[in-house]
């Protein structure tokens, strides 16, 4: 049987890349006038016809899974568990660090279609979806929130799952209120690995509860990590405490976050927990310093895997299903940052 003609045949010959092709041919996302007519002319010429909706056919049992820098202990773990679920399924993953320490969207994603994979997990949460959709392979986000115009559209196959940013904000509020915090504050840096959004959402959901328990809440400023998180909030915790220096509880957007936060609290002599009170989103224990005892939001790692795995095999094997949104709960465990 004659192999069939398809988008990476069209790639080949018209020079342009295989997520180009994709959209031309799907007439979503951006391409200029010029690789329309190519990529047209070159499909006309040689019949290439897409397959016929509805016609279900996996070419290839391989997942693709968008880490934005594996260098981050959580992203790692998670990308590592997902494979254990995966393979565990009969499905094989194709790990790729796509964002400012690793490859370009646009070449991660030529990688990805001309292995012909048949779903996508995407962590990386600087991935716009608009992207992927474009490019007519189901999709699951880990740590994204869909919009309402996101939901409205039909015509893709997506997920997403993620942690209850809510649930665990509340639960550091709360935890800090009963060990006698009065004045507290949120300390996150601009990119963490994860979306502006969840940050958003943490930062908001943890400055409603303080204050409905009648605690002060205290505004930190903004920092660009280009030295690494840790640095960074090192620096916004040194800002802080110049000019708010009666701050007795601090919620961190990330472990990395909560190391930088403890090690200028220690250089400073501020005593942990007795002076200062410190939760952390994340564990610590996958940093390679002695910071495990930290106070911390759990996060879910094994129950996302799991969901992210079944959400992905359920739509690249079934013809029809809605866009779910699935939401893992959150736990505390008390540490050594926080009065016992």
């Amino acid at each position: 049987m004659a192999k069939r003609f398809g988008i990476r045949d069209i790639a080949e010959i018209t020079g342009y890349s295989v997520a180009t092709v994709s959209r031309v041919l799907n007439k979503k996302g951006k391409y200029s006038e010029d690789a329309e007519a190519a990529i047209l002319e070159v499909a006309e010429k040689h019949n290439y016809r897409p397959r016929a909706k509805g016609l279900k056919s996996i070419e290839t049992r391989y997942i693709g899974i968008l880490i934005p820098d594996i260098t981050i202990h959580f992203y790692f773990s998670l990308a590592q568990m997902i494979q254990i679920e995966l393979i565990g399924k009969d499905y094989y993953p194709i790990y790729l660090n796509v964002g400012p320490k690793g490859l370009t969207l646009d070449k991660g994603m030529d990688i990805l279609l001309s292995l012909k994979v048949a779903g996508i997990i995407c962590i990386s949460s600087q991935i716009d979806n608009s992207y992927l959709d474009q490019l007519n392979i189901p999709v699951v986000y880990v740590n994204r929130f869909f919009t309402e115009m996101d939901k409205l559209q039909t015509n893709v196959k997506r997920s997403s799952v993620s942690m209850d940013y809510r649930q665990g904000s509340a639960l550091a509020a709360k935890e800090l209120f009963d060990k006698g915090c009065k004045k507290v504050t949120f300390i996150t840096t601009e990119y963490q690995g994860m979306s502006a959004q969840a940050n958003q959402l943490k930062q908001r959901s943890f400055q409603e509860v303080a204050a409905l328990l009648g605690m002060q809440y205290v505004h930190s400023v903004n920092e660009d990590p280009i030295e690494g998180v840790s640095a960074a909030s090192y620096i916004i915790a040194k800002t802080l405490f110049e000019t708010h220096p009666e701050v007795d509880g601090i919620y961190c957007g990330s472990d990395y976050c909560s190391v930088g936060v403890v090690t200028y609290l220690r250089e400073q002599g501020i005593e942990i927990p007795g002076s200062v009170q410190v939760i952390s989103f994340g564990q610590t224990s996958g940093l390679g310093i002695a910071v495990k005892p930290f106070s911390a939001i759990v996060l879910p790692e094994k129950l996302l895997a799991k969901e992210a795995s079944t959400l992905i095999i359920d739509l690249v094997e079934k013809e029809d299903m809605s866009v779910k949104e699935v939401l893992i709960p959150v736990s505390l465990s008390r540490g050594a940052t926080t009065k016992s």
